[in-house]
């Protein structure tokens, strides 16, 4: 046990760590869902790869997070060695992926900023509520 036993030290940055990694392995499972439930077609069809290794690439980031927390209590050095290497190809192959599409995704970032504006818009003005009174 490191953190020279101090266990406020030790909750603090297990429980961060712990945290930290359920929430990104929540958010990976929830883009997966996404991208099996075809809840954004158009995007999901378009860039697969993209929907798959950044889902991937946020997993494998929680478990780094998980081990981070396990090896306060259990030195686990070789699988967080193994977990980390793997994480950094996945995140080269992510940021490659990502860098070949940027002129496309900009544009799909553009396209849905504009759709969204036009919705908004259509949205208020059958809303009788005055201007002052809308969500900005």
């Amino acid at each position: 046990m490191c953190y020279l036993y101090d266990w406020r030290m030790i909750l603090l940055q297990g429980g961060a760590d712990l945290a930290t990694g359920l929430a990104y392995i929540a958010i990976a499972l929830t883009v997966l869902y996404i991208y099996r439930a075809g809840g954004l077609r158009t995007l999901t069809a378009a860039y697969p790869s993209l929907w798959r290794l950044g889902a991937v690439f946020v997993g494998l980031c929680g478990i780094s997070h998980i081990l981070a927390m396990i090896e306060i209590f259990s030195p686990v050095y070789w699988l967080s060695g193994a977990e980390r290497l793997a994480m950094a190809g996945v995140s080269v192959a992510f940021a490659r992926v990502l860098w070949r599409r940027k002129d496309e995704l900009s544009l799909v970032g553009q396209i849905l900023g504009e759709s969204t504006r036009q919705l908004r818009n259509e949205k208020y003005r059958s809303n009788p509520l005055p201007p002052e009174r809308l969500p900005k």
